[in-house]
């Protein structure tokens, strides 16, 4: 069940649209307080008000710190970079992928938090960059930070290798891997159904 400190980082009051983190950073708090907010529910740093607001607009309209500001900008950066490289020409993903391996090697920033963060159609940025054709080692790098984010569903109903396998040229390595992720889990569902069976 839901550790109930997740569960009240994620309440939604209906009326406004708002959840904690849209409350807090509207006053001035310190960037410990935010970070602990954001690490109980990664996804509220992208989640919007009824005014289409998400807490990085409103801390910056309510005077919070800078401090608080950039971090919020760090935990949106790799779901960014991961749309730029799916949107970049052929000829400039490499260099796109070298950007986003260089960000998630620097340790200072919120690498598994923003790993987990995911848009209104919920893509993650998992789901995101295997749409740009990645190599490996960054689709390995991203689902060890974020392994839940394999099995994510979009509100399309998609998960991560559905986009990859449908992509330009899918690569049969990122593919493969894919499925390795959840093999473990199909390996148990034939065994209970193997116990069913023979009770």
């Amino acid at each position: 069940s839901e550790n109930p400190r997740e569960a009240a980082a994620r309440y939604r009051n209906e009326e406004r649209n708002s959840i904690a983190l849209h409350v807090l950073v509207a006053v001035r708090p310190p960037l410990d307080l935010v970070k602990q907010i954001i690490k109980l529910a990664p996804n509220t740093v992208s989640q919007e008000t009824k005014d289409d607001m998400v807490p990085l607009h409103i801390a910056h309209d309510n005077g919070a710190s800078q401090d608080v500001i950039d971090y919020l900008l760090k935990c949106e950066e790799l779901y960014s970079l991961c749309v730029g490289v799916r949107d970049a020409l052929d000829n400039e993903r490499d260099g796109a992928f070298q950007i986003i391996q260089d960000w998630l090697a620097d340790d200072q920033n919120p690498r598994e938090i923003a790993a987990r963060i995911s848009d209104q159609d919920n893509y993650a940025p998992l789901h995101v960059l295997v749409a740009a054709r990645p190599p490996l080692n960054l689709v390995k790098t991203i689902i060890e930070l974020a392994p839940d984010t394999v099995y994510q569903l979009m509100n399309d109903g998609r998960k991560p290798f559905d986009i990859a396998i449908k992509s330009e040229a899918p690569s049969l390595d990122v593919l493969g891997y894919l499925l390795k992720c959840k093999e473990l889990y199909c390996l148990c569902i034939t065994a209970l159904n193997g116990r069913y069976e023979s009770d």
